[in-house]
């Protein structure tokens, strides 16, 4: 198996599981990449209530009856208030610490592309990447127009599963309630390890979620002593140790962990020397120039700063002197109003009697009102029975015109046969003759059965 060399980190962090989870909640720093959020991976995701509940509730009920016991029946809690009283702490009850295996450069997340020397490629220059250079970004390969996941990200993220898996041997007062492996970040592939600490400070029942109280409670537990000073105190010494195991462990897995800035001395030929010597001064000579520039910007940025600030003093020597005019002007108005506080109070009883005519007039004015809205009541019953009325007469004009309409047509008939019996007579008079009135079985009024008819 190929040994690699790649830096560790662990360091504790702000505990957020809903970054870690990659749950949405506003904040565009919770999602990523969001093309890549599916290379993530989460190994634990456990409630934190629930977790609190079943490591805290027996030492809750054994503090309750230490409690009940001495007599002091007020100082007893319960597991959910207890617990929500941790949740409404300004610190969370679980403290979280986020493990990193190599960087932006030699930890890609990302398929990227590689010069013949096998250096990587930047992404906007095109040039090689050197190995102190981890500002610069990579180069990514696009295979149907996408990034996809690096080999060395998939491989990382088995180690970080023996990584979590060390860390809760290692810590079994660790109670671990979310563990997230992050690859869509351009960071590099880390993971997220938020736990509630158990600490035993509280007269031995564990009532504690400080992270100090169990590093030092860990640690007298192994005998491992340490200091109370910052570079050796509990916590300190507790992050060494944690992190000697998570090296053993990546040793296991092939990875022999490096000072993140200095890989150590290692003899080389004389070609190569030369080669990595004249990369330093090409790299050096970058960066004075780089200094220089910045130097030359730094002093446009002073003297613009030195004109802005004298504009300033001078803005605010102005801004003084007008404070002071100001002033003068109320002091000489204060003094004018004292003068005529006399006439002001004379001028105050004139109102409070305009006030009280007012008052007089408003209820007037209310009763009036009261009467317009009756006589507006009476106008719109009025109102209503002149609709109904009007209603009642468009019904019967209605009726008056369809019987217009019938006469008008009955009329139309009699001049119809008006004027076929004046053309019969006219034109053929003998019809007339022909025609006699009879009993007959016609439509016409008739004498005995049948009626009187016409006989042709």
């Amino acid at each position: 198996m190929s040994v690699i060399d790649l830096s560790l980190s662990f360091v504790p962090g702000r505990g957020n599981i809903e970054h870690n989870l990659r749950i949405k909640n506003g904040n565009p720093r919770t999602w990523g990449i969001r093309d890549r959020k599916d290379w993530n991976e989460v190994l634990v995701n456990r409630d934190v209530r629930d977790v609190l509940r079943q490591t805290f509730e027996p030492a809750i009920a054994k503090y309750n009856e230490k409690q009940i016991a001495d007599k002091r029946y007020t100082r007893t809690k319960t597991i959910d208030d207890w617990i929500e009283t941790q949740l409404r702490k300004k610190t969370r009850p679980y403290t979280e610490y986020i493990i990193q295996l190599g960087n932006k450069l030699t930890g890609c997340t990302y398929e990227h592309e590689v010069s013949k020397d096998g250096f990587q490629i930047d992404e906007t220059t095109g040039t090689k990447i050197m190995p102190w250079q981890t500002k610069k970004t990579p180069k990514p390969v696009l295979v149907n127009g996408k990034v996809v996941e690096g080999r060395r990200c998939k491989w990382l993220k088995k180690v970080y599963q023996r990584l979590l898996q060390r860390f809760e041997n290692e810590n079994p007062g660790m109670k671990v309630v979310c563990a997230a492996i992050h690859a869509d970040e351009t960071s590099g592939v880390h993971m997220h390890v938020d736990a509630v600490p158990v600490g035993k400070t509280l007269n031995g029942i564990g009532l504690t979620t400080a992270p100090t109280s169990y590093c030092r409670d860990r640690l007298d537990e192994l005998g491992v002593s340490y200091g109370k000073s910052r570079k050796d105190n509990a916590q300190k010494t507790w992050q060494q140790m944690m992190r000697d195991a998570l090296t053993d462990e990546a040793r296991k897995c092939g990875i022999n962990i490096i000072d993140a800035h200095c890989k150590g001395r290692q003899r080389v030929s004389t070609p190569k020397y030369i080669e990595q010597e004249k990369i330093r001064v090409d790299y050096l000579d970058w960066a004075y120039d780089e200094l220089e520039k910045e130097k030359a910007q730094l002093d446009r940025e002073r003297a613009a700063f030195e004109k802005e600030r004298a504009r300033q003093k001078n803005e605010l020597q102005n801004k003084a002197a007008y404070l002071n005019k100001c002033e003068r002007d109320l002091h000489e108005r204060e003094y004018a109003v004292r003068e005529r506080e006399p006439e002001l109070v004379n001028v105050r009883k004139d109102l409070d009697k305009r006030e009280e005519k007012l008052r007089v007039r408003e209820a007037g004015i209310a009763a009036d009102k009261e009467a317009a809205n009756q006589m507006m009541i009476t106008a719109n019953q009025r109102y209503d029975l002149a609709e109904k009325l009007i209603k009642d007469a468009d019904k019967k004009e209605a009726t008056m015109s369809a019987k217009d309409a019938e006469m008008q047509k009955l009329q139309d008939e009699i001049r119809e046969m008006q004027w076929v019996i004046d053309v019969v007579k006219s034109k053929h008079p003998e019809w007339l003759a022909e025609i006699k009135y009879g009993n007959g079985h016609g439509h016409g009024h008739g004498k005995g059965k049948g009626g009187n008819g016409l006989e042709v």
